[in-house]
């Protein structure tokens, strides 16, 4: 019985999809601990109270958020 062999694209197709998994896997192990940990801290709440004459009733206990990117 021959054995088959494979030739050199074969295995540098399997080294290179193997190493594309891996770089996959570790962007994805980043962009986790960059959201659930880095990411957070920088939030910032500060409440402010804000009184606008003559507003309409109708939005009496209204929430409004800002959110701005400051670098």
């Amino acid at each position: 019985m021959a054995r088959q062999h494979r030739d050199r694209g074969d295995e540098n197709a399997i080294v290179w999809l193997r190493n594309a998994v891996y770089g996959l896997f570790a962007a994805a192990l980043f962009s986790l601990i960059y959201v659930f940990q880095i990411e957070p801290q920088w939030f910032e709440v500060v409440p402010v109270n804000v009184t606008i004459p003559n507003l309409s009733p109708a939005f009496e206990g209204f929430t409004i958020v800002q959110m701005a990117l400051v670098i």
